[in-house]
């Protein structure tokens, strides 16, 4: 096991809070949704059960009553689904289980029960790619592949399915029978993408091709991050690191499971779980503190080729930088606010959520506006300079682009 040499940085949270007590709080420049000369509304009777967000200027809708269709950024409906038909991410069991949108342009869309399914990859103006009579457990499409199940011989077995509809070799174990395992196709990161072996209950990974690069030898593990690192568990239960060729860059040693990393950073605690650390991509530590309970040590994140995180402490919510220092305290309303989280971040700014209530800051710590969201699917994330609240769709100047509302009569 690599030796992890322990480097202690004499300067801990909370001396780093008394340095920088100086720091005021920010003005708040709140700005609230409003409408537009330019708006586009929507009458939709009995109003809206799901807005999507938006992915290559499509984005789906869901009526209470009616079927799935897709609009343009300027409002305009595509097209709809025929009756009965919906997204392949949305199951009878959870009806909204992820965000609904293409992938690269296409999509999987399936009608009827899980034992008597109808499917279809579709392209953004609707057109039938390739369509599937009797199948079941159909997933989406994730990077241009999707598994489902195709009855062969006397049984049900699972395939793989590009984007064009065509079957790919894999050499990866597949799995008889459904009844105790959800498939699930996981999303390419630096050039691998997670997999299963429901046979040995282990994780590997593989490439585009569906070939197993490294091997499933894992009881637990995560996706590449961008920093080219993954974190694993072994078969020991302890956690580490792993680089693209499966090799370990840190050494399985800690008992909890670890963070990602950002920025040649990531946050790792002791058995205890009591004691927070930051380690470098070497496997040295370079921060440590043991906060108490009124202190809330976050990993950080990426904002643009920066990296930043929101720590809680003093009572407040602080934007710590790369070198552990306070940039700015953020304004607080209450318990709520100093429990909420960073639920995305650009380079610009970043959304600070409590359940529904979002508030958006800067870097410098300026707030710069605040939204309420209308439902629990989607609703905090900004994608292609909308987001999606629920009941409209704004921009970042909080201007409301759509809306939806509900027929009078």
């Amino acid at each position: 096991m690599k030796k992890i040499t322990l480097l202690l940085m004499a300067l801990m949270l909370m001396g780093t809070a008394q340095l920088n007590g100086q720091i005021t709080t920010k003005p708040t420049i709140i700005r609230d949704l409003r409408t537009t000369v330019n708006t586009k509304t929507i009458t939709i009777r009995d109003g809206v059960k799901y807005v999507g967000d938006f992915n290559g200027g499509l984005a789906w809708i869901k009526p209470t009553n009616g079927e799935w269709f897709v609009i343009d950024k300027a409002g305009n409906k595509q097209f709809t689904l025929p009756k009965d038909w919906r997204p392949a991410q949305v199951t009878e069991s959870n009806e909204f289980l992820s965000s609904v949108n293409f992938d690269n342009g296409r999509m999987m869309i399936v009608t009827g029960s899980n034992y008597k399914e109808t499917a279809s990859i579709i392209d953004t103006k609707g057109n039938t790619i390739k369509k599937f009579e009797k199948v079941r457990h159909v997933t989406s499409l994730n990077d241009g592949l999707a598994i489902m199940e195709r009855m062969k011989g006397r049984e049900w077995l699972p395939v793989y399915i590009d984007a064009n509809g065509n079957e790919v070799p894999c050499a990866l174990l597949k799995p008889k029978g459904a009844w105790d395992f959800h498939y699930n196709v996981y999303q390419m990161k630096e050039g691998l993408r997670l997999y299963y072996n429901y046979k040995n209950k282990t994780w590997g990974y593989m490439n585009a091709k569906c070939q197993g690069v490294i091997p499933a030898k894992f009881k637990d593990a995560y996706s590449f991050s961008r920093d080219g690192l993954a974190r694993v568990q072994d078969q020991n239960g302890l956690w580490g690191y792993i680089d693209t060729s499966g090799n370990y860059a840190i050494e399985p040693m800690f008992t909890n499971k670890v963070g990602a990393f950002y920025g040649g950073l990531a946050k790792v605690t002791d058995k205890t779980g009591q004691t927070v650390y930051f380690i470098n991509k070497q496997g040295k530590f370079v921060y440590q503190f043991t906060p108490d309970t009124s202190v809330l040590i976050e990993d950080y994140i990426w904002a643009g080729n920066n990296i930043y995180s929101v720590w809680t402490f003093g009572g407040c919510p602080n934007i710590i930088n790369s070198s552990f220092k306070s940039v700015a305290k953020l304004p607080v309303n209450g318990i709520g606010d100093i429990s909420g989280r960073v639920s995305q971040a650009t380079a610009n700014w970043f959304i600070f959520t409590n359940g529904s209530y979002n508030r958006i800051f800067d870097w410098q710590g300026n707030q710069l506006a605040s939204y309420e969201s209308h439902d629990d699917y989607c609703g905090h994330y900004f994608s292609e300079g909308l987001c999606a609240n629920g009941v409209n769709y704004f921009n970042e100047k909080l201007e409301i682009v759509i809306q939806f509302k509900d027929s009078q009569f």
